[in-house]
């Protein structure tokens, strides 16, 4: 399937690094340039949807890489990247084509947001993505789970998805968002657990200019900003008791109060929330409302983890084979049989993600046309080795308390926080957050 091809033109490493990040994450095509003379040259050898160039650069200015692109593909969006006090380059850029600008420092969501736009107006066609085709799997359990989804996206219902780290429900809330009716408005993701008390109102609500100290301009919040669209709020067994009360109200008046604002206003936004931990037993201990709870479980679709759906890892081990020889610019046709049988065997705890990464990490180290044993993880390899090891740990349910099935991992791994956390489809950040919040030394 096609992607859009995008062009991030910087002098900056960090920005580059950071606009990779956010547009990969999109499952955009990235390239990268680091001035205006290699963004040319680009130009001229491939087809880009969009192009981000930084307006000060060394040499060749955006400006005059737009006067390129112009010549050179006419039918490619550009978009200028810009400091706040340079907002009059950034306009002349408009006048003379730029499809949009941005200034620095911005939002993910706004990089995202413009693109988005961007694509649509380009005259470099590529393939319309079938969302349907990004939920890989043939299964009975993934049939079920598509039927689930077309029906949740046919109204505006609320849905909860739960299920293990790594099964894949912030992929799910977006194929809903793009298969209803609100799919031309924006899809804002929360992360629930990682929004600071002190920043909560402002990061969800906004705030006026002069609201407070440092408030020098106005800035929409996410629910603003979602305005019309899906509001995801993942991690929600996370957020905190200040964070849940702010949601319920939302949820149930569909106002917000914008910080320094007059009075409160109207949003229109569907929620899709998810969550990996058990949120009944929450409620029963009490640190999760039950009046939020109802409002969020109206229509639950739970993910189960890869070990409950072997049926499908052919699927994905071939889906991801394809992505990332793309990505990597590789001709791996597939894996050896001892590789798929190893796959059928091993329990996988970090579920789809653990098997994504087990899979790039294998592409980059392949250099022929099947993946072996010993372009695996070491995970795998010492599963492969020692299977007998891993049945303590596989006897751990998905119902059992987090705590435990952490504390087992950490203990299986001797305590090296990145392995464990590799085990557990987690990043290391997460993973330190997790021992913080349930009290792990």
């Amino acid at each position: 399937m096609e992607r859009p091809q995008i062009l991030v033109v910087d002098d900056d490493p960090n920005i580059r690094a950071l606009l990779e990040q956010i547009l990969e994450e999109e499952e955009y095509e990235v390239d990268l340039a680091k001035n205006g003379k290699e963004a040319e040259e680009k130009i001229k050898n491939n087809v880009y949807s969009v192009i981000l160039a930084d307006v000060k650069m060394p040499g060749m200015s955006g400006l005059e890489l737009l006067e390129v692109k112009n010549k050179v593909c006419p039918g490619t969006s550009f978009i200028i990247i810009t400091a706040y006090g340079s907002i009059k380059s950034a306009v002349d850029a408009v006048k003379k084509g730029a499809f949009d600008y941005i200034t620095k420092p911005f939002e993910p969501e706004d990089i995202v947001r413009i693109v988005k736009l961007a694509i649509k107006e380009s005259k470099i066609f590529v393939k319309t993505p079938s969302y349907i085709e990004n939920f890989i799997g043939k299964s009975k359990i993934a049939e079920r789970i598509l039927e689930q989804v077309k029906i949740a996206a046919e109204s505006d219902v609320t849905v909860l998805l739960t299920g293990e780290s790594g099964t894949g429900k912030s992929m799910v809330a977006e194929i809903i968002h793009n298969l209803s009716k609100r799919k031309d408005k924006p899809f804002i993701k929360i992360n629930c657990s990682a929004i600071p008390e002190t920043l909560i109102e402002a990061e969800l609500f906004g705030f006026e200019k002069g609201a407070f100290t440092g408030a020098v301009r106005k800035k929409p919040g996410k629910f603003e900003i979602a305005d019309g669209g899906t509001v995801f709020l993942d991690e929600i067994g996370d957020a905190s008791p200040q964070m849940q009360a702010k949601l319920l109200h939302i949820i149930e008046e569909k106002e917000i109060e914008i910080l320094g604002g007059v009075k409160p206003k109207k949003i229109d936004v569907r929620f899709i929330a998810a969550t990996n931990k058990n949120l009944k037993k929450l409620m029963e201990e009490g640190s999760f409302r039950k009046d939020l709870y109802y409002r969020l479980n109206v229509f639950q679709i739970y993910l189960p983890p890869l070990k409950e759906r072997k049926d499908d890892i052919p699927l994905l081990v071939e889906h991801f084979i394809n992505y990332f020889n793309q990505k990597q610019n590789k001709r791996i046709k597939g894996v050896k049989s001892e590789v798929m049988h190893l796959f059928f065997r091993y329990p996988w705890y970090g579920n789809i993600r653990e098997l994504k990464n087990v899979i790039e990490r294998a592409v980059v180290l392949c250099d022929n046309e099947q993946i072996s044993v010993e372009h695996l993880s070491e995970e795998l390899k010492e599963f492969n080795q020692h299977p007998e090891a891993e049945t303590e740990l596989e006897r751990v349910e998905v119902s059992e308390d987090e705590k435990i099935k952490i504390l087992k991992v950490l203990e299986k791994t001797r305590w090296n926080k990145t392995k464990a956390a590799k085990l557990l489809g987690l990043t290391r950040n997460q993973l330190r957050y997790r021992l913080k919040k349930l009290g792990i030394e």
